[in-house]
């Protein structure tokens, strides 16, 4: 529901795309982009644990949007980068947003990103990290070699057709803060929105 709902990203993106003349499938909630290049964006949701691996086994996407990334799971989160595999031009990728959690398993992704109390650093928001997955657990470093370095054999893999090592680069992310300040286009078309922002507890607002 929110999706649909006023100001949901699915009634969002129909009128942003809107001047492209796309078919769009309200039950299905997907926009099909027949008249250019072709092409699609389907919205949907990962409610349960085992929504991930039930609905998108097999598939394969270009890009993986999560809003509000805290409300997922780790889990969720990186099966669907598993379906990061398409015949797109451009690298396939996946981009989350979130609000502060302390709680959320996502605060081991980004507290390299913020200073003693918690607030993003502007020096190194934007840097880089490489990341594997070792039982489960991400491993961070600043640099693959550092990765490779402790993970070798996580790096380099037998291919059995070859019968040669292969290197298998360790995967990148990296964390962009953002304030109300950087979306000038709804402090104009709200400019009351700052005003209920301040009315609210310290840790909501």
């Amino acid at each position: 529901p929110p999706l649909r709902a006023a100001g949901g990203l699915f009634s969002e993106a129909k009128k942003l795309y809107s001047s492209l003349n796309p078919h769009v499938r309200e039950k299905d909630m997907e926009i099909l982009f027949k008249n250019t290049k072709g092409g699609n964006i389907k919205f949907t949701h990962l409610e349960n644990e085992n929504d991930a691996e039930g609905n998108h086994q097999g598939l394969q996407y270009s890009m993986v949007g999560f809003d509000e990334l805290t409300h997922f799971t780790q889990s969720q989160f990186l099966y669907l980068i598993g379906r990061l595999r398409s015949e797109s031009v451009t690298d396939s990728f996946c981009m989350g947003t979130c609000n502060p959690d302390p709680d959320s398993w996502v605060m081991n992704w980004v507290e390299y990103y913020l200073d003693d109390g918690g607030f993003p650093r502007n020096d190194l928001c934007g840097k880089i990290r490489h990341f594997l997955i070792v039982d489960d657990k991400p491993k961070f470093a600043d640099t693959p070699e550092e990765l490779e370095a402790e993970y070798t054999e996580l790096v380099w893999v037998d291919d059995p057709v070859t019968n040669k090592k292969v290197y298998v680069p360790p995967l990148t992310f990296t964390f962009i803060s953002g304030t109300i300040f950087d979306n000038p286009a709804l402090i104009k078309a709200n400019p009351k929105y700052l005003s209920s922002l301040k009315a609210q507890s310290p840790v909501n607002r």
